[in-house]
């Protein structure tokens, strides 16, 4: 019985590949036969035409794809031997072995991926809704606007009475830091600092009036007066890190998706947001009002 998957699976893998040439020579056999027999039909003269232009279809595809699939296999043969003469076989395996040991330095650095940007590669909503429960998650930006929307603020409410806890760590809107902020992204100051406002006191009327008191002991809103560096998103089993570089927004740059592992570089990521955590003042929380 365990069997049976196994041979199913391949049986319909093995229908997926022929499927033309079963095709061609199930048009061939029916042409076959009203060629053979369609004279005894009330309609013969026209079965058997049909039956001829069905036996010509099906012989026609059947020799198109054995020829095709011919050519196809030859050009492949000719690629891998253009990619051999190029250089030495010994220099090809070379530089195979320094791919591999380089993927697998990556790897037991716990780096799993590169973006160019956050957007639209990277899926924040998935990899929170991923976390297991009681987990500790740590989100650490400018101002984390993409959190604002109404999908990810319900799927924050999920994971605090999942029993997560979830520390919110922002730009203070009046940090001296804004202004060096608004000269790296070259925008106005007053734009930027109203931009971190706005999205700070969503993020406050978020925690205050739509999280139950009995769950909002388990999220927290701090603000940063530093300069911006980093944004992280964190869960037990992965984090996303990206860079606020000069010339453009946070979401333009490279972000690393780490995983959560011993010895690994996430770790050090995870220190950088608990130090700026400790350092961070609190924000106003309302724990007596009822959502």
């Amino acid at each position: 019985m365990s069997a049976q998957p196994s041979v199913l699976s391949q049986l319909k893998a093995l229908l997926l590949r022929y499927r033309f040439i079963i095709m061609a020579l199930v048009m061939a056999m029916l042409g076959f036969l009203l060629i053979a027999f369609g004279k005894n039909l009330s309609d013969g003269e026209i079965a058997r035409d049909f039956g001829i232009a069905l036996l010509t279809a099906g012989t026609l595809g059947i020799g198109v794809e054995f020829y095709t699939r011919k050519e196809f296999e030859t050009l492949i043969a000719g690629r891998i031997l253009e990619a051999i003469e190029g250089s030495s076989v010994p220099s090809k395996l070379d530089n195979l072995n320094h791919l591999l040991s380089l993927g697998n330095e990556m790897t037991s650095l716990g780096l799993r991926k590169i973006h160019k940007s956050n957007a639209p590669a990277i899926d924040f909503y998935g990899l929170l809704e991923a976390a297991d429960d009681a987990t500790e998650i740590r989100l650490l930006g400018v101002c984390m606007m993409s959190f604002t929307n109404g999908p990810m603020q319900t799927l924050l409410h999920k994971k605090l009475a999942q029993g997560c806890t979830i520390k919110f760590l922002t730009m203070d809107s009046d940090s001296e830091f804004v202004k060096l902020r608004a000269v790296e992204e070259e925008r106005g100051l007053e734009d930027i600092r109203t931009e971190i406002q706005a999205t700070n006191s969503l993020h406050r009327n978020f925690i205050n009036l739509r999280i139950p008191s009995k769950l909002r002991q388990n999220i927290e809103l701090r603000h940063y007066c530093l300069p911006a560096t980093y944004l992280i998103v964190s869960t037990n089993k992965t984090m996303i890190v990206g860079f606020y570089l000069r010339r453009g927004r946070g979401e333009q740059f490279p972000h690393l998706e780490l995983e959560a592992k011993g010895g690994g570089i996430y770790a050090s990521f995870l220190q950088h947001f608990d130090s700026l955590w400790e350092a961070a003042k609190q924000a106003p929380v309302d724990l007596d009002q009822e959502a």
